[in-house]
């Protein structure tokens, strides 16, 4: 597999003809996608290329850094956690077979390919359906067993094989999109595995890589057998380059430099020897922290500290990002059936004023599409639900509500990649006021509310909210789809819609054949029939718009100026084994 980068085309060139306003699609043998992700407008929204705050000089071993998070974690299990938040703690701990090259920014690739972690090499059947993996040797647990092919099998057993010992109904719930297709998992021989599906799946391989809530990492079979399945989270065990030191549940999780990492790929790392991480549920607590030197780094700012932490010297890092804030209409109130009411309140919302008065710039409105940009099947020539509250009226005067209609959506009060939920949606709540609607606004606290959409969604409410997506296209399907997960433990499509014509478009997407060699969507595992496919699907799911779509979420971090070699990716995770610390 080759990054679409590494051509003839020289990387800054590109970048500064984009920003210059050339886009990509007039420079030979780019794909579409590459004028996605750095066109002129997207680099704009996301506050422009970053300055040159790249690491400078060589990176310094040692130290500790101090990350202060949105919220408190859930458990601290790879298969079995839930959100983006804690996904970013446990991911420094573990490694996957596939993963996204995190060393690759957001300008340079959104999202970043695909490369084997602790397997070296893959092979795919041509059928789709046998997935054959060569692993690397000579890693160990942090406990020092041996990874090997069995702890692989050990791992998948406990997610999806309902009949083996060591299964566990709580990681087969988070992982279902996962696994769902797995047909067998087979032993080739200590340092290869042979994953068989029930049906092709050409996303297999992203969602492997794929990271919140949870991931498909490898855990140490004899800390599994030791602790059992509920007691592993208190006792993290993977082979990532940071090892658990303790967690003092609503003040800390600490972790400490992994002497005998293997290395990851691409190579580097881990520099530091400490990584002390903070719940903090305020953001302007957090922005206060961070001020106050308590904190070098700190996860969605208050979008207003902007300014002035950029005046005091703190660099502000945020880009395109494969994160959508919406409300999923529930499907079983005849009210929500109604395709015009759905519609009319996606025309009565002012996104961008939304985006840009109270998120000042750190968030991109959903104006085109459900699919979000960092999602390979991002189109940004499709456009829907430009701000129209005139035509609004109209449609929900021709679905028989002139006079509008009361109803109660549903948020948390914090959580992962959840912004600042309460404000976003009484700025919503405001304008649905202006066409007649009555949104009245339920909030609850995050791990409870997560607890309770996953288990199946709110079936009493008019909609509820998430803030989710995905590199991977197939996403949409779990979020819209009527195939699998509908109203089920482990599925995203919340409001139990079903729409069998955009389902039909979906599985012919996820069937199709891999990619051949050269195709630009190689290092990705998909096909360019495959994307287009998924591109049709977004524009029939957009029309008939199963979703309240708010906006995407550009990732805002802040940091002090000794926090060094920090990736802002086009992903909802990154890994500290690129930081250093200054001295």
């Amino acid at each position: 597999m080759t990054n679409f980068f590494d051509s003839e085309v020289d990387r800054r060139q590109l970048l500064k003809g984009a920003a210059a306003g050339v886009g990509a699609l007039g420079i030979a043998g780019l794909p579409s996608f590459a004028y996605a992700n750095i066109s002129p407008e997207l680099i704009k929204l996301a506050g422009g290329l970053p300055k040159d705050a790249a690491a400078s000089g060589k990176p310094r071993m040692g130290g500790t850094i101090v990350y202060a998070m949105e919220a408190e974690p859930d458990i601290l299990d790879p298969h079995a956690c839930g959100g983006w938040h804690t996904s970013r703690v446990v991911l420094q701990m573990y490694d996957q077979l596939v993963e996204h090259d995190l060393t690759q920014p957001w300008y340079e690739a959104a999202p970043p390919k695909l490369v084997g972690s602790l397997a070296s090499s893959w092979t795919i059947s041509p059928d789709g359906t046998e997935y054959t993996f060569s692993l690397r040797e000579g890693i160990k647990f942090h406990d020092g067993t041996p990874f090997d092919a069995e702890a692989v099998k050990f791992n998948f057993d406990r997610i999806w094989n309902e009949g083996a010992p060591n299964f566990y109904p709580r990681a087969k719930a988070y992982r279902a999109p996962d696994v769902f297709f797995i047909k067998s998992v087979d032993v080739v021989d200590p340092h290869t595995v042979k994953i068989t599906l029930k049906e092709p799946f050409n996303s297999f391989l992203l969602r492997l890589a794929n990271v919140g809530p949870g991931m498909v990492s490898m855990i140490s079979p004899t800390a599994l057998k030791k602790y059992g399945n509920e007691d592993i989270a208190l006792h993290p065990t993977g082979t990532g380059p940071f090892r658990f030191v303790e967690r003092v549940v609503g003040d800390r999780v600490v972790m400490e430099k992994n002497p005998d990492y293997w290395g990851g790929n691409p190579k580097v790392g881990p520099f530091l020897d400490r990584i002390v991480i903070k719940p903090v549920s305020d953001a302007s607590a957090r922005v206060a922290g961070l001020r106050g030197g308590s904190f070098d780094m700190i996860i969605v700012p208050a979008p207003d500290s902007k300014p002035l932490l950029e005046k005091e010297g703190f660099i502000w890092a945020q880009g395109i990002c494969h994160h959508n804030w919406y409300w999923a209409y529930n499907m079983n109130k005849p009210l929500f059936q109604n395709k015009l009411v759905r519609q009319a309140m996606n025309y009565a919302l002012n996104r961008k004023a939304l985006c840009s008065d109270l998120l000042l710039n750190t968030a991109y409105p959903m104006n085109n599409g459900i699919d979000p940009p960092g999602m390979l099947s991002f189109d940004p020539s499709f456009e829907a639900f430009e701000y129209d509250p005139k035509k609004a009226t109209e449609l929900l005067a021709k679905a028989g509500y002139a006079k509008g209609f009361d109803t109660t959506f549903v948020t948390s009060t914090d959580g992962s990649g959840q912004l600042i939920p309460v404000p976003i949606a009484e700025h919503v709540q405001a304008d649905m006021r202006n066409v007649g609607i009555n949104m009245n606004v339920q909030s609850t606290e995050w791990v409870s509310y997560f607890t309770k959409w996953i288990s199946g969604g709110f079936k009493d409410v008019g909609a509820s909210q998430m803030s989710f997506g995905a590199p991977d296209p197939f996403w949409l399907e779990l979020t819209i789809g009527g195939n699998f997960f509908i109203g089920t433990a482990g599925g995203l499509n919340a409001g139990d819609y079903k729409n069998p014509a955009i389902d039909s478009v979906m599985q012919a997407a996820r069937h199709e054949e891999p990619p051949k060699k050269g195709d630009p969507y190689e290092p990705w595992g998909l096909s360019t029939k495959a994307v287009d496919l998924w591109r049709k699907a977004n524009r029939m799911a957009t029309e008939d718009a199963p979703l309240l779509l708010v906006l995407s979420d550009l990732n805002p971090m802040a940091y002090n100026k000794k926090v060094q070699g920090k990736v802002q990716t086009a992903l909802e995770w990154f890994s500290f084994r690129t930081i250093w610390m200054s001295e």
